[in-house]
């Protein structure tokens, strides 16, 4: 072993010593480095990057609706309203650009309401069947809570006859079409001024 050890000592002192001579030359050479920078001709546009964002709240409203399959799916509708709002946000920004923002806007406001009757019902019951009284008033909350799943039901079969199993298609397309026509949209004078 010492015989390898002092065989490799020599090489690697001597390859120490040609580096030694070399540094300022690779100093030279490697303290800049020549690469070619890909410059866009154009940046990105406000309106397609406004549209990608207007389908994917889209689409995340859809995934989020086709979880809903009873009056009784609380967390699916919670979420479910979360989305629309989300959306409803969205296209609210830009609602002047669009033909048919106000119409779309008005769509989701509607379910949102729709959800927020569902939701509503959902945590007066709770409350309801949580709640420890005598028996004197049980026949009073036992009303409640039959009112309380009549409006939940009105509510459920609204949003179920209007968005649930692929009924609110349309009005995805609608939102489709919107986002096209914002990505297709000439850049207004600001946006040409950056490029």
């Amino acid at each position: 072993m010492q015989q390898k050890r002092q065989a490799g000592c020599d090489p690697a002192l001597s390859a120490a010593t040609e580096f030694q001579d070399m540094i300022a030359k690779l100093t030279r050479r490697l303290s800049v480095h020549p690469c070619q920078v890909i410059v866009h001709k154009r940046p990105p546009r406000f309106g397609p990057i406004f549209a990608e964002r207007m389908l994917t709240e889209s689409e995340s409203l859809r995934r989020d609706l086709t979880v809903i399959h009873e009056f009784t799916d609380v967390e699916a509708a919670h979420r479910a309203r979360i989305a629309a709002k989300r959306l409803r946000y969205v296209v609210e920004l830009l609602s002047k650009l669009g033909d048919d923002a106000d119409a779309i806007i008005d769509t989701l406001k509607s379910l949102q309401d729709a959800l927020g009757d569902l939701h509503d019902v959902h945590v007066f019951l709770f409350e309801v069947e949580a709640a420890e009284v005598n028996e004197a008033v049980r026949p009073g909350l036992l009303r409640i809570a039959r009112r309380l799943h009549e409006r939940g039901a009105l509510a459920y079969a609204r949003i179920e006859r209007d968005w649930l199993n692929d009924a609110g298609a349309l009005f995805f397309d609608r939102v489709r079409e919107q986002a096209a026509g914002i990505a297709r949209r000439p850049p207004d004078r600001n946006e040409m001024q950056n490029t």
